[in-house]
């Protein structure tokens, strides 16, 4: 017992010399220097209002794309003309509550309430885009004006390249498949839809097998589509495939993204967690990047 205190208040003095010399004379006042991993700074972006839901984002070297969903209100005449956001009306006119749905079949009912002058307003959801600089300093906002089928589907994929916005659509009923949309992200309108329901016989499926894109990215005029085990090289202009690569290193690819002629992509490795990869695009070759400090 006596070595035993003998022991702690040896360490007890060394530690209170350790930290009075620390602060001694002030040579050790300044930061200590080591090597900093893992740090970034942020900048805030401030969003447009009436955001109901973002969809999807995207960016490239200096613009970040946001799609979003924004509601409004539409005035529809008894002579035929409508009017967004139109609070002005006539005077006298009292503006009856819209009362909500509680079923589908009342759903008509609830959105084409009359006002006195046999005027009704609807509540419509647009598409929009919001487009920033990466540092916030500039920015617009502008409706997207997509096509009918869009409005039973949603946006699945999202990527930019050579100043247009790709939009992968999966949509249900009289035009159920895939689509890609080629937009002029300046004017807020789509140059070219593609029906990508060729892919399916492009790698050997038949009508019977499950059809579903995975991912999709692009790289200056060539679209990559991920389904199943495969990614399937897609020209933007044309719609044709080039080539059709398969994928042994992962039973499932998370995420991908090509630049300049490599294809990097992301999925689980069996027995060792989720893994990194680099596909050499001319060769269909790929490499395993080793990754530090990650806990699968």
């Amino acid at each position: 017992m006596h070595m035993k205190k003998v022991l702690a208040a040896v360490l007890a003095l060394t530690f209170v010399f350790s930290a009075a010399s620390l602060t001694a004379c002030g040579r050790n006042k300044g930061p200590v220097l080591s090597r900093r991993t893992n740090v970034y700074s942020g900048t805030d972006l401030e969003l447009p209002e009436g955001i109901q839901y973002i969809n999807r984002m995207t960016a490239t070297d200096d613009t970040v794309y946001i799609i979003y969903e924004k509601q409004i209100e539409v005035t529809h005449y008894s002579d035929g003309s409508t009017k967004e956001n139109d609070t002005g009306m006539e005077p006298g006119i009292a503006v009856p509550a819209v009362e909500v749905a509680e079923t589908e079949a009342a759903l008509e009912d609830a959105v084409m309430e009359e006002y006195d002058d046999g005027s009704y307003v609807t509540y419509e959801n647009q598409t929009w885009v919001y487009a920033t600089s990466l540092d916030g300093s500039t920015s617009d906002s502008y409706q997207l004006v997509m096509p009918e089928e869009t409005k039973q589907g949603y946006m699945a994929r999202l990527d930019a390249s050579d100043g247009c916005l790709y939009m992968l659509y999966e949509t249900w009923g009289e035009q159920s498949g895939f689509y890609l949309y080629t937009v002029d992200p300046a004017a807020g309108q789509v140059k070219n839809t593609q029906d990508l329901s060729g892919l399916r016989k492009e790698i050997g499926m038949s009508e019977d097998d499950y059809f579903y894109i995975n991912n999709m990215t692009v790289d200056g005029t060539t679209a990559y589509m991920n389904i199943d085990a495969k990614v399937v090289v897609c020209d933007l202009a044309s719609g044709s495939v080039s080539g059709v690569m398969d994928i042994d290193t992962v039973d499932w690819i998370n995420n991908m993204y090509a630049h300049n002629g490599s294809l990097y992509y992301s999925g689980y490795v069996e027995g060792s967690g989720q893994g990194l990869f680099s596909m050499d695009l001319a060769t269909g070759e790929s490499v395993q990047a080793e990754i530090d400090n990650v806990n699968y």
